[in-house]
């Protein structure tokens, strides 16, 4: 009888070293779906960022805006992203049916662009969409704000983009055409 008890006692003890073992994430609880989207490597393409990957976020409870940006690196060295807001309207009268115009909000949207940060870039030189990480996008948006800061205001076009935020960062950009 003195053998069953210690049988039990250990097998308690092992059942309860199993179950808080098996918590994950280092014995810290459940693993939260923005956790888990930084633990997995996420496919650098054009795409998986604006089909699974886009939809995998908006599944998720991410906020998505359609705007234009404006990149700014602060002492910090963290890049805040400052947010136009635009909208689509109807227009017959445009070629495409509709138009994109600014948003009627009354201010600028500012975000921290996440370090794990992708997005689409479109090349308007060559007509492609490139996927990028974090650097390469940032460098490609500066590039281009010098690029076409010398070009008179008239003929400069905003460059528009579905912003993806999660959790007071955006995870996202996707690159959209002007109509």
């Amino acid at each position: 009888m003195e053998k069953m008890k210690k049988v039990l006692i250990i097998l308690f003890i092992l059942t309860i070293a199993l179950f808080s073992g098996c918590a994950g994430n280092n014995g810290q609880g459940v693993i939260e779906p923005y956790e888990a989207i930084e633990m997995i490597e996420i496919e650098l393409s054009v795409e998986h960022l604006t089909g699974e990957y886009a939809q995998y976020l908006r599944e998720n409870g991410a906020n998505v805006i359609l705007g234009s940006i404006d990149l700014r690196e602060h002492e910090d060295g963290v890049v805040r992203v400052y947010i136009t807001e635009k909208e689509y309207i109807y227009d017959p009268d445009h070629p495409s049916g509709y138009r994109i115009i600014e948003s009627y909000a009354d201010e600028e949207l500012i975000y921290y662009l996440a370090s794990d940060a992708k997005g689409t870039f479109l090349l308007k030189d060559e007509g492609i969409t490139q996927a990028m990480a974090y650097d390469e996008f940032v460098d490609a948006v500066w590039q281009d704000f010098f690029d076409t800061a010398s070009e008179p205001l008239e003929y400069q076009q905003d460059r528009i983009y579905y912003i993806y935020i999660v959790e007071g960062e955006i995870k996202l950009l996707i690159a959209r055409e002007m109509p």
